[in-house]
C-alpha cells in the first residue's frame, strides 16, 4: 500500500544565520528539506494530486474544545497568546506568565506577573 507523500512545509529549510558553524549543527540541523526519498519501484504523486480525507474515530466525541479568543489558545490553565506584534507569552491562569518570546528571538523564563492573556 503506498503511502501519501509529507505534507511540504517550506521550500527552503530556515536557519539561524551561522548555525551551521555552531558546535551543535550536526545534531540539531537539518540535512535535507522536502519529501523522504521514494523506495524504488513506488511512485508517488506530487503533493497538489493528493486530496486527503478525513476519518473520524470513535474517540473524535472525546476531544475537547479548545477556547480561542482575541489572539489566544487555552489548554487547560494555560494560554498561548500574541499579546502585541512583539511578544508572544504562556500564562497560567494564576497570574503568573511562565514564559514570553520576543520577536527578536529573545526569551524571557518566568514566573512572572507581566505579559499574561488572561484579562482578555
Amino acid at each position: 500500500m503506498n503511502e501519501a507523500p509529507q505534507k511540504l512545509f517550506c521550500k527552503e529549510v530556515y536557519k539561524t544565520p551561522g548555525f551551521d558553524t555552531a558546535p551543535c549543527a550536526a545534531e540539531l540541523g537539518c540535512k535535507h528539506s522536502g519529501r523522504r526519498s521514494t523506495p524504488m519501484g513506488e511512485t508517488v504523486p506530487p503533493p497538489e494530486q493528493v486530496s486527503e480525507h478525513v476519518h473520524p474515530t470513535s474517540s473524535a466525541t472525546a476531544c475537547h474544545n479548545l477556547p480561542m479568543g482575541d489572539r489566544f489558545i487555552e489548554l487547560g490553565g494555560f494560554r498561548l497568546a500574541a499579546i502585541d506584534d512583539t511578544h508572544f507569552s504562556i500564562s497560567h491562569r494564576n497570574g503568573m506568565t511562565a514564559q514570553i518570546f520576543r520577536s527578536d528571538g529573545h526569551v524571557a523564563n518566568g514566573p512572572r506577573t507581566d505579559f499574561g492573556s488572561f484579562d482578555r
